[in-house]
Parts: C-alpha cells; structure tokens; sequence
C-alpha cells in the first residue's frame, strides 16, 4: 500500500526538517515536499500533488489561512490540515472557513500527527476536544431552553448517541463498536444528520448539534 504523501510548508527550518525526521522511518506517511512559505507551497502542490498539506497558519507574506482558501479552490480534492502554535478563537473561526480539513497544534504528539493526516487522506476531518471546545462556548449563549427541547424532539436516541460520541472525537468505528452496530450503520445515520441539519462535514454537524441544544458541555468533558 503506497504510503501517504504529505507536502509541509512552515517557514521555520526546523519545524521543516523536524516532520521529515518525524515520518522518516513510517510505513503510512512520507514527506514528499517542504515549503517555506504559501506561495512556494501552491508552486509546489502542482508540481508534487501530494495527497495531504500540512501548513503553518502563521507565515510571512501569503499566510496557511490564505493558501488553503487559494488551494482548495484552485484545485478540486485539496485536502489541507492546518497547523498552529497558539490556539485562539479569531484562527478556529478562519480555519472553518478556510476549506481546510484538520486544525492541530504545533504540540500535537506523533500519534496524533498521524492519525489527523491518516484521517484526511481518508477523505476525513480531524478536530480534536480542544479546538471543539472553543468553538462551542461562543455558540452556548444564543440557546433557549424551548429551542433546545423543540430540536431534541427531531433527533431519534441512535441520532443522539452518534452526535455525542462524534463530539467526543470518536471516528465511525469507534461509535459503531460503542452503540454495537456496524460502522457502515454509524456512517448512514450521520448522513441522515447531515441531511436534517442541511450540514456537510463533521465539525459542522457538531457545532449545529451545540447551537440546537442536542450536547451540553459535560460531553465535551466525556461525561464527567
């Protein structure tokens, strides 16, 4: 099985140099292109089409935000996972609206590098608690307690349990293994969520389900 090529643009040497050293030795990822900028990463995207770009938000001239709306637009499947070192609600906002597919943190051990690349590759999103987290607090505040029983009555108990399950960060394996069904049962479910929200993509479906009142944030805690 070809192994994932990923295109990385930061315009720090060794945040660069330390990715390649990173998935040096992986079986399911190679470095196959560094940028050290978002003009040189559109350069290098056509000549190198990789299968997933890692970008720095923050970068001199043309920034990830900016890059990934170019990518995205200018080339149909771009799948782009944005990396940054601060954490702040204006970048999760830009990031939504980016066309980008991940947002991760610089800190993000190996494990969670390689599952957020493995997951977009995949055609997948990846937005851990954190990032999900910001979001959902600034959205808390517009509910009503009518709105929120009215949307609660749309949603059958499976529907529920997968949105929750999904706002933990759980992929369509994990859910179906919770809820004791099959993973092709999880992926038709959320299609039909989809479907009811009028959403596209995960985050989306997660961030409709707090604005509707579905979640409340002891999910976010894993129910504690």
């Amino acid at each position: 099985m070809p192994r994932i090529k990923v295109l990385v643009a930061d315009d720090a040497e060794i945040v660069r140099n330390g990715y390649e050293i990173l998935f040096a030795k992986s079986n399911n990822i190679e470095i196959c292109g560094k940028a050290s900028s978002g003009e040189e990463a559109m350069i290098m995207y056509r000549e190198l089409k990789p299968d997933v770009v890692l970008l720095d938000v923050v970068m001199p001239g043309k920034d990830g935000i900016r890059t990934c709306k170019e990518l995205v637009y200018n080339n149909e499947g771009a799948k782009v996972i944005l990396n940054t070192a601060y954490l702040k609600d204006s970048v999760v906002s830009n990031v939504l609206a980016s066309g980008a597919k991940a947002l991760l943190l610089k800190d993000a051990d190996h494990l969670e590098l390689e599952k957020a690349i493995t997951m977009v590759a995949a055609g997948g999103e990846y937005f851990n608690k954190h990032v999900l987290d910001i979001l959902v607090r600034k959205l808390l505040a517009t509910n009503t307690e009518s709105l929120k029983e009215y949307w609660s009555n749309q949603y059958n108990e499976r529907e529920i349990n997968i949105i929750q399950l999904t706002s933990l960060g759980y992929n369509s394996t994990e859910v179906g293994k919770k809820l004791n069904i099959s993973k092709r049962s999880v992926e038709v479910t959320r299609s039909t969520i989809f479907k009811k929200m009028n959403v596209k993509s995960v985050i989306e479906m997660v961030i409709q389900a707090y604005k509707l009142g579905l979640l409340n944030m002891n999910f976010m805690d894993g129910g504690k």
